[in-house]
């Protein structure tokens, strides 16, 4: 669903009571209070229609005064722009005749009938400040509170700053003014979402790759804005639920979005050719990723273990409760880190280069779909020169080929949109399907390469002996996790040349 303006630009802070207190008295945020209790009531239909489409609704009263607005995504892949209308309001439920004829008519179709259910209210004490920063005017909120819904409740502390007028650069720009880190973090949760998973009882899952919206009528430069905020925002979506739960599949998810980034950073490499800060943040990007690296195989390897077969594992109790206690001192070093400064300076600077970096002030003219092909021809004939035999490469080369592979599909998935003909689309599918196969493969045979070549690190700090026992525990257990390494090679030579043979599916003429 895509809407037009009006749209609402903000960037929401959690942030611990004594941050959100001491943030008051930060020069950045100086302005003249003013102070108001919102009493807030969020509205669904029984199966949740609205949040399904990404939707909200409210009726809000602030003193005397009661509001209706309701939120709807906007024409764009920033997860900090949506669009919103505000109208006063009449009576304890929503009126959606209210509303200006183009959200009254989504809602419409949306609610198909349904009747509106409240969900959950919150009440919060905020106060809001207007200030300047760069060229924007901000609106500042503190609100502190808590989210109701039947006897489950949640409290709510948090920094907004609204975008009044101005560029999204400043905003940008502000936040990381401010001190980040574990005690004010960036936030994507709206109040509506958690007002709607505190009424449900659901605890936050890890959440997946949604395809980038990019269109041939864009050139080579707002195509790579729309990319970039697509897997930021994938990254936002995760991270939080890692740094604060220790969830594995969200884990998982925040390498994915940080691979994609570099994969999108590569992939229009020719825009930043005169943009130093781009390498930097490139090699940033990579370190996040290495750092959170070492729980992702931890937990892979557990995963592996708890489901080899019984009569394999009966003697392994000792090395699973090892590999576990590796896997939880790693999650606890991976959610430090993205908790941490580093990182929350990390995806605030990256957002705010996209936004207002060096290379927009480069040619960055090329169209879209001719930069796409371009680029698109350029990794299919970089894994063609790498060989087309897996198992006549050395370990180092089929991890190379398999990095190559995982960049082709990742630009595929940006690019797909671009060739929206049926025909067009199931090529593209299926081409990603044949990577996704190689890519796989080859996955296994890495993680296999590497357990073949030594469990030093794994067993690192223990005394000599019982890190002998364990490595041979384990040493007995790897053929069990895996098909074997013959068969691995062999398919994953047949997958690379039915993809080597496939049509290339971003032709004009598809």
């Amino acid at each position: 669903m895509t809407i037009g303006a009006p749209l609402e630009t903000e960037i929401k802070l959690a942030a611990t009571p004594a941050m959100l207190s001491g943030l008051r008295e930060h020069p950045a945020l100086a302005g003249a209070d003013q102070a108001s209790a919102l009493v807030t009531r969020y509205f669904d239909t029984a199966d949740r229609r609205l949040a399904l489409a990404g939707a909200s609704l409210r009726l809000r009263e602030t003193g005397q005064a009661r509001e209706q607005t309701v939120k709807l995504p906007a024409r764009t892949d920033s997860i900090v722009v949506r669009g919103e209308w505000t109208v006063p309001a009449i009576g304890e439920a929503p009126d959606i005749d209210g509303f200006a004829e183009e959200p009254r008519a989504i809602l419409a179709r949306l609610l198909d009938g349904e009747p509106l259910l409240p969900i959950a209210e919150t009440r919060i004490a905020r106060t809001t400040r207007r200030v300047r920063h760069g060229s924007a005017e901000i609106e500042i909120a503190f609100d502190q509170g808590n989210i109701c819904a039947g006897t489950r409740e949640a409290a709510v502390c948090e920094l907004e700053l609204e975008l009044v007028s101005g560029a999204l650069a400043d905003l940008l720009d502000l936040a990381l003014a401010l001190p980040l880190g574990p005690d004010l973090q960036w936030s994507v949760a709206s109040k509506s979402a958690r007002a709607l998973a505190q009424a449900d009882g659901i605890a936050a899952v890890a959440a997946r790759v949604n395809p980038a919206g990019v269109s041939r009528d864009m050139g080579a430069a707002q195509g790579f804005a729309v990319i970039a905020w697509s897997c930021l925002s994938h990254l936002l979506e995760n991270a939080p639920l890692v740094a604060s739960a220790g969830d594995p599949e969200a884990l998982h998810q925040s390498r994915v979005a940080i691979r994609r980034l570099r994969a999108g950073l590569g992939l229009f490499g020719p825009l930043f050719e005169h943009d130093a800060q781009a390498e930097v943040l490139n090699a940033e990007l990579k370190a996040a990723a290495n750092a959170l690296g070492p729980a992702r195989d931890a937990h892979v390897l557990l995963a592996r273990l708890t489901a080899a077969p019984a009569e394999k594992a009966q003697n392994a109790a000792e090395l699973l409760d090892h590999v576990r206690s590796v896997a939880e001192r790693a999650m606890q070093s991976a959610q430090v880190f993205l908790a941490g400064a580093e990182f929350q300076t990390l995806l605030f600077a990256f957002a705010l280069w996209v936004e207002r970096g060096q290379w927009l002030g480069q040619d960055c003219s090329a169209r879209l779909p001719q930069f796409a092909a371009k680029a698109l021809r350029k990794r299919r004939r970089k894994i063609r020169r790498m060989g087309d035999d897996p198992a006549g490469m050395t370990v180092d080369e089929r991890h190379a080929l398999r990095i190559a592979v995982k960049k082709l599909r990742y630009a595929a998935d940006f690019l797909a949109p671009l060739y929206p003909s049926e025909r067009a689309e199931k090529h593209a599918e299926r081409f990603k399907d044949l990577a996704t196969k190689v890519q796989d493969r080859l996955g296994e045979l890495h993680d296999l390469d590497v357990l073949a070549a030594g469990h030093e690190a794994l067993f690192a700090g223990l005394e000599p002996i019982g890190a002998a026992r364990l490595s041979a525990q384990l040493d007995e257990l790897i053929p069990s996790l895996a098909k074997s390494h013959d068969k691995l090679l062999k398919r994953a030579g047949k997958a690379l040349a039915r993809l080597d043979v496939y049509e290339p599916w971003w032709k004009a003429d598809l």
